[in-house]
């Protein structure tokens, strides 16, 4: 079984309903709420099968690195990491019991996702396996139980303005056919949400969301896709700072729509006809690692502020949400939106 195939097994087993699957089926056992399933096997444990399956196994976790960035090694050498807990993994590495000689894994919405290398039941194998476990999302976890309120059939922009106490239902009206077409582009509708909702401003004081048409040029969306294409059509190396991506207005490119104090930087990827499918693609401070999320644009904030296992998260250092304006002063007004300074 090639990459691509093995790809394929990993997207069926995230899909994939739980409770367990049956022992048979994975060939390997399964533990409480994770399923399982065998990419390769190899029937001689032998340094040669071992050094097979390990090739196949950094294949996977390359290709997977791209879908949900740096993997957290959960059992290296047969030795798993003593941190493990139910918010770091184990529930990943309890369905193996004490078979497993490596395993990586990420954090993925409500899911765990692993991939490694085990000993099948009876020790007589060697296995490449892949593995989806239940996880208590952090990113519901956290909003308020005020009110009875189903959040499950909330928007994430709702979730984002209950997490960070914005009780602004609209900051601005915008004229999106205008902007769109200016842009050349039709936006995503979350994205259009967020910014008639919160305006241009910071999120826990990290996350600076662009919009069109306000005060700061620099945080403007429309301006800041102006330069950077200026500046990437101007700068004869400028394509090696955004390698493998173009910029927009590139067919396909990268138009920037946040970023932070830190200076990491947050694009879509306008790949797709459908704004709604377009995923994200951030960028750290040092410019030399990409991490792709396909997600909303309001979901992406909401766990960077949420998600202690997402890459760019900052919910280790606050147990409130905020988000401060720089355009608008909230307050009521005759029809419901804020009134400006």
């Amino acid at each position: 079984m090639d990459r691509a195939a093995h790809l394929v097994v990993v997207d069926e087993l995230l899909a994939r309903p739980f409770p367990d699957l049956p022992k048979a089926d994975s060939g390997i056992g399964v533990g409480q709420s994770c399923n399982v399933v065998c990419l390769e096997s190899e029937t001689k444990q032998t340094d040669t099968a071992e050094e097979f399956l390990t090739a196949g196994l950094i294949s996977l976790i390359d290709v997977l690195r791209t879908r949900w960035g740096q993997p957290q090694n959960l059992v290296m050498d047969e030795f798993a990491d003593p941190s493990l807990d139910e918010d770091r993994g184990l529930p990943l590495v309890a369905a193996f019991g004490d078979r497993l000689i490596e395993l990586s894994g990420w954090a993925v919405r409500d899911r765990w996702v692993g991939c490694g290398i085990a000993r099948s039941d009876d020790g007589t194998a060697l296995h490449l396996v892949a593995a989806v476990a239940e996880r208590a999302d952090p990113a519901l976890r956290c909003l308020p139980t005020a009110g009875n309120r189903d959040w499950a059939s909330a928007s994430w922009a709702e979730r984002l303005a209950a997490v960070t106490g914005w009780e602004v239902a609209r900051t601005r009206s915008i004229d999106w056919p205008s902007v769109e077409e200016r842009l050349g582009l039709t936006l995503p509708t979350d994205y259009k949400d967020l910014a008639e909702r919160f305006g241009s401003g910071e999120f826990d004081g990290f996350l600076w969301l662009s919009t069109p048409d306000t005060p700061s040029t620099h945080h403007d969306l429309i301006a800041e896709a102006h330069s950077l294409g200026v500046f990437a059509s101007a700068v004869a190396d400028a394509g090696n700072l955004y390698n493998p991506y173009a910029i927009f207005p590139a067919p396909g490119g990268l138009l920037r729509w946040a970023d932070s104090v830190q200076a990491d930087q947050f694009y879509w990827l306008t790949d797709s006809a459908d704004p709604d499918r377009w995923p994200i693609i951030a960028c750290n401070e040092d410019g030399d690692q990409w991490e792709r999320f396909d997600g909303s644009t309001a979901e992406f904030i909401h766990r960077v502020l949420t998600d202690t296992r997402h890459p760019f998260s900052v919910a280790q250092f606050f147990d409130t949400h905020t988000f401060e304006s720089f355009e608008r002063t909230p307050g009521p007004s005759a029809d419901g939106d804020a009134v400006a300074h």
